[in-house]
């Protein structure tokens, strides 16, 4: 604000004062010029001051985000999630489970107090990929062709001649993923073996939370009875 004082002076000698109070606006600036998530993800757009709205991917493993925003007036102010943020500083954001969508909202307010302009960025943790077993079990344990190996997915497991039927137990690399055993949920089965030559296919079936299916399957092998009497 300036002040401007005019005093004129008349003939008579008599004088009047005039004062002018000149105010200049501040900026109605309510912009940002730069926003960034470190890990970067995905966005659905690249930044733009003039778009509000994002929607940013990130990987099923990251846990919190870096979010940067940079005011384009310095004289402006702004709060991320309703807490005052300085421009260009980091504000760290931690992410909902698998699948989920954590919003984060960047409120920029002008130097003259006029304008007021709300970014949102859609955090989206991904669902998880897992569909691997840890472990793969049999009982009585039979002999298998190979051992147990999460990324080895077919067997032939011999039992003995007289074995009837075999416990089957799954355990999942991943406890967001589901499990079935021959179409049966449940992470534990009992199969019924054939006669004695024959050989009885086991399917076990892991669905990630992303429903991608991968099949590990079991020959489970009885042979006949060769004992001599």
């Amino acid at each position: 604000t300036a002040t401007i004082v005019v005093t004129p002076e008349c003939t008579s000698g008599t004088t009047k004062t005039y004062t002018l109070n000149m105010t200049r606006p501040g900026n109605g600036n309510a912009n940002l010029s730069a926003l960034a998530t470190n890990p970067a993800g995905t966005w659905d757009q690249a930044f733009s001051s003039s778009i509000t709205t994002y929607h940013v991917d990130q990987t099923a493993a990251t846990t919190s985000v870096n979010v940067t925003a940079t005011l384009d007036d310095p004289a402006a102010s702004m709060t991320i999630d309703g807490t005052p943020q300085v421009s260009g500083a980091v504000r760290v954001i931690t992410l909902g489970g698998y699948g989920s969508i954590t919003e984060v909202a960047i409120e920029v307010t002008s130097q003259n107090l006029a304008l007021t302009k709300i970014y949102r960025v859609n955090l989206h943790r991904n669902c998880s990929a897992n569909n691997s077993l840890s472990n793969l079990t049999t009982d009585p344990s039979g002999t298998w062709n190979t051992p147990f190996a999460s990324g080895t997915f077919d067997y032939d497991v011999t039992e003995a001649w007289n074995v009837t039927s075999v416990d089957i137990a799954a355990t999942l690399a991943d406890t967001t993923a589901n499990v079935s055993i021959n179409g049966t949920a449940g992470a534990t089965r009992t199969i019924a073996l054939g006669a004695m030559g024959s050989t009885t296919p086991v399917t076990i079936a892991v669905t990630s939370q992303c429903g991608v299916t991968q099949n590990y399957t079991l020959d489970l092998i009885r042979p006949v009875c060769s004992a001599v009497n």
